[in-house]
């Protein structure tokens, strides 16, 4: 159940995974050079998967590059691997992950104590068909290996995993009364009433994800707490609030100079944008902007006006400083409040409940743009 070693991976009991993909002519990029140190900097990695059996040497038609990134630290590496021509290729539509806001929304005043479980190296615990393995090659000095695992960076990867887990959960054993599992993708999430009943949770989930295959790392688990961290929040009696480090990433981010900047900055406030009203027509210039330079050139340079700049600044400073959410209470009224904004082209929405004479926003603040015909 527990993690041994950094290397150290799971396998889950199922079938092995099979998707539609045109293989009618291979995928056959070469490795593009690396530098040395880079390439001593992954070479653990290659040979913890190795050891751990989610890759072995193989001889295939397919090749796609891999590419030693460096760490926040300045000095190790992690490898990712370039898997965007394959990707295209897929002929099935990924499948739907839960929206973060929703999920959570059904945590309840009553839920008091939490437990997270963060599942280890989660993705390559998943078989991979073995005719479906020589579409995942690549190249290590000179040697060419491939994935008998669902590889990381694949489109379809979190969806399907996803889903297995989840049908994996609502086989597990019944939770305690009034417990409530939450699941995105590869974390979860325990919130439960009291003390005795979260733990009496934790621990049969956590016996029930050893028994199906996956592994779990002590030192992430954060077990039968008042005050957790979840999917970039901060989950506690009193609701749910962005984490510190969260708030000074978006708050120090600079000015995105590509498309490909400006999408990375939109995909990491995309994720909290329940958190904050009017989302849509507040970055509607910024979608603006990426829109002219070419949403398909990712190496674009960006054109900034003074508007933009400012509705830029702003959003950041509305994200940093979101208020929490409250807990929603379902046997109290709720309320809604409506605006039309844009010339009619966005409709705004803030779902909120009155106690003690005062708003509480409860779950997602969410915004719309209509479709112009």
């Amino acid at each position: 159940m527990w993690v041994t070693h950094q290397a150290d991976v799971g396998l889950l009991r199922v079938q092995p995974v099979k998707f539609q993909i045109d293989t009618t002519t291979p995928v056959n990029i070469p490795q593009y050079p690396i530098k040395p140190e880079a390439s001593v900097g992954i070479k653990d990695t290659i040979d913890g998967l190795l050891e751990a059996g989610v890759i072995y040497p193989t001889t295939s038609p397919w090749n796609t590059p891999v590419l030693p990134v460096l760490k926040a630290d300045g000095q190790s590496y992690r490898m990712a691997h370039d898997l965007r021509s394959i990707n295209v290729r897929v002929l099935e539509p990924p499948q739907a992950v839960p929206n973060p806001a929703a999920a959570l929304s059904l945590v309840i005043p009553e839920h008091q104590w939490f437990t997270v479980i963060d599942l280890a190296n989660a993705f390559f615990c998943l078989p991979l068909s073995e005719e479906l393995q020589p579409i995942f090659a690549f190249t290590y000095s000179g040697q060419q290996y491939t994935y008998n695992r669902m590889p990381q960076g694949f489109s379809l990867t979190p969806g399907i995993f996803n889903s297995i887990l989840k049908q994996c959960l609502q086989e597990s054993p019944p939770l305690p009364d009034k417990t409530l599992l939450v699941q995105y993708v590869d974390d979860l999430l325990i919130a439960s009433h009291t003390r005795e009943q979260c733990l009496e949770a934790s621990l049969a989930l956590l016996q029930y994800l050893g028994k199906i295959g996956f592994l779990v790392k002590k030192t992430k688990i954060q077990l039968v707490r008042p005050r957790v961290q979840f999917l970039g929040s901060v989950i506690s009696g009193r609701g749910s609030e962005m984490t510190a480090s969260r708030r000074q990433t978006i708050l120090v981010h600079k000015q995105p100079v590509t498309v490909r900047d400006l999408q990375a900055f939109l995909g990491l406030i995309n994720f909290s944008r329940h958190l904050i009203p009017d989302y849509a027509s507040r970055t509607a210039s910024l979608r603006d902007v990426m829109q002219n330079a070419g949403t398909h050139r990712p190496r674009a340079k960006l054109t900034w006006t003074e508007q933009v700049l400012t509705d830029f600044q702003e959003i950041k400073q509305s994200l940093a400083h979101a208020a929490a959410l409250a807990k929603p209470d379902y046997a109290a009224p709720f309320w809604l409040d409506v605006s039309i904004a844009d010339n009619g082209r966005m409709a705004n929405a803030c779902l909120y409940q009155q106690r003690q004479g005062e708003k509480h926003r409860d779950g997602c603040s969410e915004t719309s743009a209509f479709c112009e015909h």
